[in-house]
């Protein structure tokens, strides 16, 4: 009894519903529509006492309700057409999409062609599908592939591909009983020569259909839009991306062989290739990250262009190697670009690069030239720790906040010439072995060089600093150029130590000039230097020629317990104020000094003014306050 009942409702349902679904959607709204038309021509007809037009108004109501009633059969009968054809739309559709995963499964090259192009062609001609046929694409090329030629290690337990060819031979061999015989490295060679052109093809499909075209505002037809790619731990050989655009795209721990062209390429969503290996050139010349482009510990054992790329978010390539050149010229870092740790085998071009936000290269190692020429750090710059093996250039750079180079190993030249320094400087403790050269460099905000060692020559000739210039402790193993340099505030170079020759002429300290306990072992020149405020040269070591001429000492000057071992010239200085020089002391010797010929600062002089040493006899002498008597006359 309920065996009938169930199957007559069933086929109520196959057509669409049931008993009370058809009186609800088709007799209730009839009848109410009937009604409803019925009344309107009884309240605005007046049929009087007239039967025969009463008779006729009823016929033209009955005439809607029944005309409305076929209009939604007609609807209905339409809608279960569509949905019929729906399902035999998506039946077929399965049929086709199942028959095609079954051919990427076939032994024979050919087939697998064929179900690649099949898929494209069930992607194309149905847009709801694209991403499925893609998630399919990209999982054929995220399985395991040996290259052809590539050694291939014996008795390896597992599965290796590609082992599709050998599958027809195996089934021959266990049908007739006979043992199967490993094939052969030809054989392995010439199925991966066959498989790498299947690979080939799939690359090509999905390059081709993420081509927007040159105009994106009407793409082309054969464009599929927004459309994530999963090729992670894939082998892509030789990929071309060019012009392309995706969404999502990951790409970690992916091998790419030969070239990997990614120019003008866009990415809007989140791109991952941290761990993957580019082991020839790879292009993104103007690419576009809108998402976060994440590229750590990657290896690029060609060289890596990124010329004119964007980076909307944050761009990571901590740990990153780059074996050859890496080229980031003109790129733009909207948000932050973190390389800490990267290592820079070949060139690091960053030239008229702009970073809107932090620039991290902290303990990143540069073997070969890094250039930073003309680039705009708006953020914070970091490069902490990090080594220059080779020239480091930044000059013309802008750095509007902050620059850290504390620790920093420059082994080759460091040229900042005329680079801008909006905010603070930092280059605490850093090593410069070769020159460093800061001519004409711009130090808006304080600018910190405490203990910093400079093997070869150091170069600040009219560089200007506006705030603090600190240079406690600092070692100059060469010459020292401060030449016509302007310090605006306070300069210290408490205890700095001096072994070339110290040129600071024509120099202006508008602020106070700290020189307490420094150490001069060459010659000392600060010939027509203005001192503003306080010169402090107490304790001052001048082993070589120390010579002050013209020098205009506006502020106090101090030379208590100083030591000049060598000729002290202060010809024609201007002493505003008179000079300390308490316990200052002067060695005598044939060849180094005349005390008639020598002038000494303002209310001072030698306390042996006559004294002519011996030959090979060396004599010290004392500065002492000049009478009062003599002062004034």
């Amino acid at each position: 009894m309920n065996a009938p009942k169930t199957a007559l409702m069933r086929r109520w349902r196959d057509r669409g519903g049931t008993w009370w679904w058809a009186i609800v959607v088709i007799v209730v709204p009839v009848a109410l529509i009937a009604a409803a038309a019925l009344t309107t021509l009884l309240l605005f007809v007046d049929p009087g006492n007239d039967e025969k037009t009463k008779i006729e108004l009823i016929k033209v109501g009955l005439t809607v309700g029944a005309g409305t009633g076929g209009v939604v059969a007609l609807v209905l009968t339409g809608r279960r057409q569509w949905s019929t054809e729906h399902d035999a739309t998506e039946r077929r559709l399965t049929e086709l999409y199942v028959k095609a995963v079954e051919q990427l499964g076939s032994d024979k090259p050919a087939v697998r062609h064929g179900g690649l192009y099949a898929l494209e062609r069930v992607a194309q001609d149905n847009p709801n599908h694209r991403q499925v046929v893609v998630d399919v694409i990209c999982a054929y090329l995220r399985a395991p592939f040996q290259l052809p030629g590539a050694a291939r290690p014996r008795n390896r337990p597992g599965i290796h591909r590609p082992l599709a060819s050998s599958r027809g031979f195996a089934r021959k061999c266990a049908a007739s009983g006979e043992q199967p015989q490993s094939p052969t490295v030809a054989e392995l060679d010439d199925v991966a020569r066959q498989e790498r052109e299947v690979r080939l093809t799939a690359q090509r499909i999905l390059a081709t259909h993420l081509k927007p075209g040159n105009d994106p505002k009407h793409p082309a037809k054969t464009f599929w839009k927004d459309i994530n790619l999963d090729l992670t731990s894939a082998t892509l050989i030789e990929l071309d991306l060019t012009g392309c655009w995706t969404n999502e795209a990951g790409f970690a721990n992916t091998t790419f062989v030969g070239l990997a062209l990614f120019d003008q390429v866009t990415f809007s969503g989140d791109v991952l290739f941290d761990k993957a290996t580019f082991t020839l050139n790879a292009r993104f010349d103007k690419a576009t990250f809108t998402g976060e482009a994440q590229f750590r510990e990657v290896t690029f054992v060609g060289n890596a262009r990124f010329d004119e790329a964007t980076f909307t978010r944050i761009a990571l390539f901590d740990k990153t190697t780059f074996t050859l050149n890496a080229q980031f010229d003109k790129a733009t870092f909207t948000s932050t670009a973190q390389f800490r740790e990267a290592t820079f085998t070949g060139n690091a071009l960053f030239d008229k690069a702009t970073f809107t936000r932090n620039a991290q290269f902290d303990k990143t190692t540069f073997t070969g030239n890094a250039r930073f020429r003309e680039a705009t750090f708006t953020g914070n710059a970091r490069f902490d720790a990090a080594t220059f093996t080779r020239k480091a250039r930044f000059d013309k750079a802008t750095f509007t906040r902050n620059a850290q180079f504390d620790k920093t190993t420059f082994t080759g030249d460091a040229e900042f010439e005329m680079a801008t320094f909006t905010s603070d400087a930092l280059f605490d403790m850093a090593t410069f072995t070769s020159s460093a050269l800061f001519d004409k460099t711009t130090f808006t905000s304080t600018a910190q060089f405490r203990e910093v060692t400079f093997v070869g020559a150091a170069l600040f000739r009219e560089a200007t600093f506006t705030r603090a210039a600190l240079f406690d402790m600092a070692t100059f193993t060469s010459n020292a150029l401060f030449s016509g340099a302007t310090f605006s505030s306070n300069a210290r170079f408490h205890e700095a130590a001096f072994t070339g020759d110290a040129l600071f002429d024509k120099t202006t300290f508008t602020s106070n000039a700290l020189f307490s306990g420094a150490t001069f072992t060459s010659n000392a020149r600060f010939d027509k230097t203005a001192f503003t405020s306080a010169a402090w040269f107490d304790k001052t070591t001048f082993t070589g020629d120390a010579q002050f001429r013209e020098v205009t000492f506006t502020g106090d000057a101090r030379f208590d317990e100083a030591t000049f071992t060598g000729i002290a010239q202060f010809d024609s200085a201007n002493f505003y104020m008179a000079a300390r020089a308490r316990e200052a002391r002067v060695r005598a010797a044939p060849t180094k000094l005349n005390f008639e010929r020598s002038s000494w600062p303002l209310g001072w002089a030698a306390d042996v003014p006559n004294v002519v040493p011996s030959d090979g006899e060396e004599v010290w002498v004392r500065l002492v306050p000049v009478p009062v008597t003599q002062l004034t006359s």
